[in-house]
């Protein structure tokens, strides 16, 4: 309780004004380039399953087998687009914060400031939550390798 009393007690002054545009500036930025990036994403999944086709046909006529190669189009495809997909949420939670807050801090709205603050919580969730699924992978990986080579 005695916390919320100190927190109140804080104010946005002018200092911390310009503090938060130019953050919200730099969001803006990087969440642009992030967009433009799950673009980019995009397109080198739909050309990959293309490049993928065709070094099968090159290797159809050099090598019997060459299915490996023709499956793999797909899957490259299909992980290209997935990276995107789940890189735009974050970067969608940047945007729309840098919106919030730019908005709020010029025209004073406190509802505002508290939404771009909870979208910038968002952005970092989602983040703590892909790494720890990422870190969790690591260690199933790290994990079975020493089972592996304990084996041996």
């Amino acid at each position: 309780m005695e916390q919320e009393n100190v927190l109140a007690d804080l104010t946005v002054d002018a200092a911390a004004s310009e503090e938060l545009k130019s953050f919200a500036k730099w969001a803006k930025f990087l969440s642009i380039i992030g967009f433009i990036l799950c673009g980019l994403f995009v397109i080198v999944g739909m050309f990959a399953g293309t490049i993928f086709s065709s070094i099968a046909t090159i290797n159809r006529s050099m090598y019997r087998d060459a299915s490996v190669t023709s499956g793999l189009g797909f899957v490259m495809t299909f992980v290209y687009i997935c990276i995107a997909v789940v890189y735009f949420f974050p970067t969608l939670y940047l945007f729309q914060s840098s919106v919030k807050l730019k908005t709020a801090l010029e025209s004073a709205s406190q509802e505002l400031f508290v939404m771009g603050l909870a979208k910038l919580k968002a952005c970092f969730r989602f983040w703590g939550i892909i790494t720890i699924i990422i870190l969790s992978i690591y260690a199933l990986f790290f994990l079975i390798a020493i089972l592996t080579f304990s084996r041996l």
